[in-house]
């Protein structure tokens, strides 16, 4: 009975440890990504209505600093009403070519969304001044960042679970030791009882 209860005790102490850091750290690492990209959305907006150009000098209402311009890897190829490419700004990221910048944007476009993810960069269509425009920013560092941190928060789970495991094993004893002598002193105290209660009196 002892063995029994030990490993109900560590059982129950290792599925509620593991169920706190899980829901824990995929709280942080699910807020963690909404943050990466919301904050990539923001700087397409910023780009899309400044024409396909990060400004310079950001507007308050941008909430940029004044680092982000250069900061921001991004690209921008901009059609005419013909569906050629007009206009491919590249200047701003060296991983890709003008060839490269064009094969995306119409691929991005024949795909028919505002926005979304291709080849690694998030891009968001839009009407400019000078035509219809695809931008498109390099979010591989933050996505970098994020995947450094979801494997550190496996780790420390699995580490968590594993010293919860070890401690409950060496403390459960302890733990289950009142229960037990609960459970014997009723016991011998049933055996007692029946004993008396079968004695002629």
């Amino acid at each position: 009975m002892l063995r029994t209860l030990k490993r109900r005790f560590v059982l129950v102490a290792v599925l509620s440890v593991s169920a706190l850091l899980i829901l824990t750290l995929s709280a942080l690492n699910i807020a963690n990504l909404i943050r990466i990209n919301n904050a990539a959305d923001h700087r397409l907006e910023i780009i899309m209505s400044n024409g396909g150009f990060f400004p310079k000098n950001p507007r308050p209402e941008h909430s940029a600093t004044p680092e982000a311009p250069y900061e921001t890897r991004y690209f921008t190829v901009i059609f005419n009403d013909s569906g050629k490419a007009a206009f491919v700004h590249t200047e701003s990221i060296a991983a890709v070519t003008h060839e490269r910048a064009t094969e995306l944007a119409s691929e991005a476009l024949g795909s028919g969304d505002t926005h979304g993810s291709l080849a690694g960069y998030k891009y968001l269509v839009g009407e400019t001044s000078r035509g219809r425009a695809v931008v498109f920013i390099d979010c591989s560092r933050d996505l970098e960042t994020f995947r450094e941190f979801l494997g550190l928060s496996i780790a420390v789970s699995a580490l968590g679970i594993t010293a919860v495991a070890v401690i409950a094993t060496i403390f459960s004893g302890y733990a289950v030791r009142p229960f037990v002598e609960t459970y014997e002193k009723q016991k011998r105290f049933i055996t007692d009882a029946s004993h008396e209660l079968k004695t002629p009196l």
